[in-house]
């Protein structure tokens, strides 16, 4: 392709694009030295995703090969690898050229005459026109904001104006902004012209007649309504009680052969007045009175929660209504010192209390102190200690707790939690019917043993199976560990739920097991596993959520262990156990039977009748006879053929 000798001006074309302006190329020997230096100016020029390799010759189409071939001032044609497109090149007009070469008539141009309204029309200077006031506050003046293209061209461009507009009430940074519905407006095409609407801080929509008429005197004191007044017997009955027909004549007066009628009028005689309804007196269990609650909040990074909190009273008398406490955005903050006043029939003496929250919020873990009732009328002060986690993640793994009284301010060694069962709390407690041995219900099973005579036998013994393994002893004390401390178990989500959304799949399983846990990654166990936590312990759908992944663990160790004892009768290693292999591997699940019985056993393991026994039919049959695995069962199972719903 040699080299360029002498500079050239040539103008490029792109292929078949007919509206491409053309472009003046400059050559010279110092910048373009060969042909492929040629070729990466004309693709800089033309500006295309993919790199120019052909030139062509705009009149011809022949294809340009060398720079002897390039003539001074001739058209060509750029392109990638395709073929030649033959349009009129030469008939494409540089739009620059082309408004230079435009000459301005001679006439002389009318000038428009247009109202400064049609021009601001025109501009978008007029646009809409909202009123706002502020959320929470029914007695704050709205104001009106003008909304247009130039003075409000954004939402954000929208609140800064409400907010200058609120500040000569209130200095408030408006950042939420909410129609009279308490629907949330996300953009400015949702505003409408004339629409009244509500703007405020952080927090949520607090639903107050903000713009219905005569709100102001729903919310005035009692003690400032006026009362009508009772009629005074000595003052004079009013005008309107004698009839205007009466006539009297001025000379009977001054004669005093009449009387006047008003000095006949009778004192006592008043306008008929309308009874008042007497009040019919309020028994004790209808009687309103004011409890004023005070809760306390732990002091410690997170424990704060932005969930919404609700309060129960229980006491002698019956139980209160179940009362929001939230008030404000910036209740139950670390080291929060919150009081509220709800309005409750009189429960009479208070036992306990219900305390709760909805979970809701991107941070609901709560760190509840502690929480006290004072009872206004018998003037009483009752306290609640805790100090101790609510949330579904942490602690004890519940959002909802009953709190027994106490008359002092200091937690006794008892503690103040009752017994009670909510519906995350009884899931705990059953947990897919696991079950750990205690000291109690080992010496009743001894106790129970004492009692059958020296020479009874009982042949069911012999037919419990019980399975034990030291395999999984680091993996095992660092799961009960991380049960049982917060941060661990936190630590261990955060890893397995990489993303943050809350959830995990089974593919986030599997890579957070293979990481942490690699000698738990055996796919049988995890799949068990996996399956027993969403399908029995959860909520039946495809996910782990945040509040089953303590189930999830303690699952992981379970099926571990049992398929590990799985994998020690399987002989053959084919994931597959038949009767001679179950025959002589009766001492790993602790057993011992006659052949007959044995073979019973083994057709009722084999669930599909097909002389084979799978890992999930044996731990179906280890379920159905409530198989301690490391002194941990489950009597609840799942099958290949169940799936988590939809």
């Amino acid at each position: 392709m040699g080299t360029l000798e002498k500079g050239k001006t040539i103008i490029m074309y792109k292929n078949g694009d007919d509206f491409f302006p053309p472009k003046p190329i400059v050559l010279n020997t110092y910048e373009t030295r060969n042909w492929d230096t040629f070729l990466d100016k004309v693709t800089q020029h033309v500006r295309g995703p993919d790199a120019i390799q052909l030139i062509y010759d705009a009149t011809t189409g022949k294809r340009v090969k060398t720079f002897d071939d390039l003539k001074d001032g001739q058209q060509y044609v750029a392109a990638k690898k395709e073929r030649f497109k033959r349009i009129g090149y030469k008939a494409i007009v540089n739009p620059v050229a082309k408004q230079h070469a435009y000459k301005e008539p001679n006439f002389r141009l009318q000038r428009v005459v247009a109202s400064g309204r049609a021009k601001k029309l025109a501009f978008g200077v007029r646009g809409l026109s909202i009123t706002v006031t502020l959320n929470g506050d029914s007695n704050f003046k709205p104001v009106r904001i003008l909304i247009n293209r130039r003075v409000v061209p954004d939402f954000i461009h929208l609140f800064d104006e409400i907010s200058k507009k609120f500040r000569s009430q209130m200095p408030i940074v408006a950042t939420r902004l909410f129609d009279s519905n308490g629907h949330k407006i996300n953009s400015m095409e949702e505003l409408v012209d004339g629409g009244k609407y509500v703007a405020g801080p952080r927090g949520r929509f607090k639903p107050l007649p903000y713009y219905t008429d005569g709100h102001l005197s729903n919310t005035m004191p009692r003690k400032m309504k006026s009362k009508p007044s009772k009629p005074s017997p000595h003052k004079l009955p009013p005008v309107s009680n004698f009839s205007r027909s009466h006539t009297v004549n001025p000379q009977d007066l001054e004669n005093k052969h009449v009387s006047s009628p008003i000095k006949n009028a009778n004192p006592d005689t008043h306008p008929p007045q309308k009874k008042t309804p007497q009040k019919k007196k309020l028994t004790e269990s209808e009687r309103v009175q004011s409890y004023n609650i005070h809760v306390i909040t732990g002091g410690e990074l997170g424990h704060g929660t932005d969930a919404n909190v609700f309060i129960t009273l229980h006491g002698t008398k019956g139980n209160s209504q179940r009362e929001a406490l939230r008030e404000d955005s910036d209740n139950f903050a670390v080291g929060g010192d919150d009081v509220f006043a709800i309005e409750n029939p009189s429960v009479g003496e208070l036992k306990s209390i219900t305390i709760e929250h909805d979970d809701s919020g991107a941070s609901s873990a709560w760190f509840l102190k502690m929480v006290s009732v004072r009872d206004t009328v018998a003037k009483k002060k009752i306290f609640f200690h805790f100090n101790d986690w609510l949330a579904s993640d942490r602690g004890n793994m519940t959002c909802k707790v009953r709190l027994k009284a106490s008359t002092s301010d200091t937690p006794s060694k008892e503690g103040g939690v009752m017994h009670m069962k909510d519906d995350f709390a009884a899931k705990e407690h059953e947990m897919g019917d696991i079950v750990e041995d205690s000291d109690e219900t080992m010496n009743e099973d001894h106790n129970d043993e004492d009692n059958v005579p020296a020479d009874t036998v009982d042949e069911d013994e012999n037919l419990a199976p019980k399975i034990t393994s030291t395999k999984y002893k680091k993996e095992t004390k660092e799961i009960n560990g991380a049960l049982a401390d917060v941060k661990q178990l936190q630590s261990f989500w955060k890893e397995m739920d990489f993303n943050g959304n809350n959830i995990v799949s089974l593919a986030e399983i599997d890579k957070f097991v293979g990481a942490r846990f690699p000698k738990l990654n055996n796919k049988p166990a995890l799949m068990r596993a996996y399956k027993q936590t969403t399908l029995k312990d959860g909520d039946k759908d495809a996910w782990v959520e945040k509040k089953e992944f303590p189930f999830l663990l303690r699952n992981l160790l379970y099926f571990n262990v049992l398929y590990d004892a799985f994998d020690d009768i399987d002989k053959d290693d084919d994931r597959r156990m038949d009767f001679d292999e179950f025959k002589q591997g009766m001492g790993v699940l602790n057993i011992s039977m006659d052949d007959a019985d044995a073979q019973g056993e083994f057709s009722a393991m084999d669930a599909n009748d097909g002389g084979l026994v799978l890992f999930d039919e044996f731990a179906a049959w280890a379920a159905k006879h409530s198989c301690p695995v490391n002194d941990q069962v489950i009597t609840s199972f799942t099958t290949a053929n169940d799936r988590p719903e939809d």
